[in-house]
């Protein structure tokens, strides 16, 4: 990724987080891993909250965008639970990096017999240094918060975001 571009894509964020600061409100946008997107995998993202370079600027992988681009797992590693505030849990099934049908229209829930996604890495990379207060939202049917504590899973018709924490973490 460019400087320029990274520095530009830099100036929002540095701006919402004057405005949240009094507050201690952390901001943690998802990175969409398209391959229409200037910044489209993980590390191009990453680079962003270190430019903006606050406490209160995170991420949110979202293990769908992280695979379609094929985002670095060296980069996840690196961010650890410093700057992921929010672990978005999804499965997907493989088709090619990049290709234009590789979208999220069709989303599953992780474990799903054809989802191809390695839980099992995500939840021990992140389990490393994961952020206190961490949460697994799940897109299976609306946006529920899960927290890291399976006994505190939210209520909702599919047990998947509460199994998956129940298995990995």
């Amino acid at each position: 990724m460019e400087d320029k571009t990274k520095t530009d894509a830099a100036a929002t964020p540095e701006e919402m987080v004057k405005k949240v600061e009094p507050y201690s409100i952390k901001l943690s946008p998802e990175f969409c891993g398209a391959f229409t997107m200037s910044i489209n995998r993980f590390e191009y993202a990453y680079a962003i909250v270190e430019e903006v370079d606050s406490s209160l600027a995170g991420l949110t992988p979202d293990q769908f965008h992280f695979n379609t681009m094929a985002s670095g797992w060296a980069a996840l590693e690196k961010a650890g639970g410093r700057k992921i505030f929010v672990w978005h849990l999804n499965g997907t099934e493989n088709p090619p990096c990049g290709a234009a049908y590789n979208n999220d229209e069709k989303p599953l829930c992780p474990g799903e017999p054809s989802d191809c996604l390695d839980h099992k890495r995500f939840a021990d990379t992140l389990k490393k240094s994961v952020s206190t207060g961490m949460f697994a939202p799940s897109r299976s049917s609306g946006l529920t918060i899960t927290s890291f504590s399976a006994r505190r899973t939210s209520k909702r018709p599919s047990r998947s975001p509460g199994a998956h924490v129940e298995k990995y973490c």
